[in-house]
């Protein structure tokens, strides 16, 4: 599983607006880590003559990652266990 300070970057990559799930692979493809993907976004919109996304809140974030832990649940994402490697095959880009 994801460390605990990947995860939370991970999923406020996903949750931020206009960050779908394509743009989301591409980001990890090109940065390597959602951090430095978060950290490269207002650059990119600047080089790109738009605005940056939206960033999901932090607040938002880490109340709903203390939900998933209250109910016994879990984030998998993909590249770290236990995310099922035949679904990382899947093409979305």
């Amino acid at each position: 599983m994801a460390e605990p300070d990947d995860a939370f970057a991970r999923l406020r990559l996903a949750r931020s607006k206009n960050i779908g799930p394509v743009t989301f692979a591409q980001l990890l493809r090109r940065f390597g880590t959602a951090h430095a993907a978060l950290d490269a976004l207002p650059d990119l919109a600047r080089r790109g003559g738009g605005r940056a996304p939206k960033l999901a809140e932090a607040g938002k974030n880490e109340a709903e990652m203390a939900t998933v832990e209250r109910q016994g649940a879990r984030y998998i994402f993909p590249g770290s266990p236990p995310y099922p490697p035949a679904l990382s095959e899947i093409q979305t880009a």
